[in-house]
């Protein structure tokens, strides 16, 4: 589920913060973000709003990746 994918993110960040850890992440982030957006349902978005809520608060040097892909899917809508 996207709880799970977002706490194995959040999990294998704490253990190294460089950012090759983050680049190594970088197609689940994107699946995070997109996923939402593909299904466009209100309990997709929900889930999204939750999710990049948490990625965010719970490592902010993730914020500039999340709005960016964000932004991406937003227009792709």
């Amino acid at each position: 589920t996207c709880s799970h994918a977002t706490a194995l993110l959040l999990s294998n960040l704490q253990v190294g913060q460089h950012k090759t850890d983050i680049k190594g992440f970088s197609c689940l982030l994107r699946l995070l973000c997109w996923c939402p957006a593909y299904m466009l349902t209100p309990d997709a978005m929900e889930t999204g709003i939750y999710i990049w809520t948490w990625l965010v608060s719970a490592a902010p040097q993730l914020g500039s990746l999340v709005l960016s892909e964000l932004v991406d899917a937003w227009i792709w809508t």
